[in-house]
């Protein structure tokens, strides 16, 4: 327990790799223990966010959650576009090689599949492949990007520099999904990565209550959100290739 919190995997995800070696105990158990003989600390306080409409919001980050392990057993970490719906919380990963222009299509393509749909607004955070230039009122797409957006039919409301409120629920969104989703274990292959990412999406962090909505996302997001998204697409976007 102690070496998994030390790598930065969490509690909750200690009590499942407890239980696959047949240790079974609760977590209000592991966490007393976990308190009293290793100095567990406290989560912060959260920030209470007015909600949007159903829907509406989509917003997305990128981050290093997950590691690669070769044949020699060497780990290398790669990332992956996250997505959260802003009402529901409902989640989709996208883990990938590299965060590319061409990745951050890809990951939406698959978004729009994994959703049913397609959202009116996408909230990127400020990362080179999806904007160029960070502006206060007129940030600069990358052009690439921007003509994706405007096949699919959704709006780009890129988030200030520096200001991760504008953003809040995503940007709590990476360190669950590299400790929970992807923490203690042991990933070969990016397909293996892609097929354990959708199914925490769907069985684990989907069907678990949601400390600000207490309601389960997968269930919030099917009931309220999925009605109220654009058609997903029918077709398959060509996505460019850079030279």
């Amino acid at each position: 327990v102690e070496r998994h919190l030390a790598r930065g995997v969490r509690l909750s995800k200690v009590r499942k790799l407890l239980r696959r070696d047949g240790v079974e105990v609760s977590y209000a158990t592991l966490r007393r223990w976990a308190m009293a003989t290793l100095d567990f600390g406290r989560s912060a306080p959260t920030v209470p966010l007015a909600e949007g409409e159903p829907g509406s919001e989509l917003q997305l980050d990128t981050g290093w959650v997950w590691k690669l392990v070769d044949s020699a057993g060497k780990e290398h970490r790669r990332r992956a576009w996250i997505f959260t719906a802003a009402v529901s919380r409902h989640r989709f990963v996208f883990p990938v090689e590299k965060e590319t222009t061409e990745s951050a299509i890809a990951a939406c393509e698959a978004a729009w599949e994994f959703f049913g749909g397609v959202f009116r607004v996408l909230i990127p955070d400020n990362t080179k492949t999806i904007v160029q230039r960070a502006d206060p009122l007129e940030p600069l797409i990358t052009p690439t990007f921007l003509e994706y957006a405007q096949a699919r039919g959704f709006e780009i409301d890129a988030t200030r520099s520096r200001k991760p409120k504008d953003k809040a629920r995503v940007e709590r969104a990476v360190q669950p999904v590299r400790d929970d989703c992807f923490g203690g274990e042991k990933i070969v292959s990016l397909e293996q990565a892609c097929g354990h990412a959708r199914h925490w999406c769907l069985e684990e962090y989907g069907m678990r209550r949601h400390s600000t909505t207490q309601r389960l996302p997968r269930e919030h997001f099917e009931a309220e959100e999925r009605p109220q998204l654009l058609a997903a697409p029918l077709d398959l976007y060509d996505i460019p290739i850079s030279a």
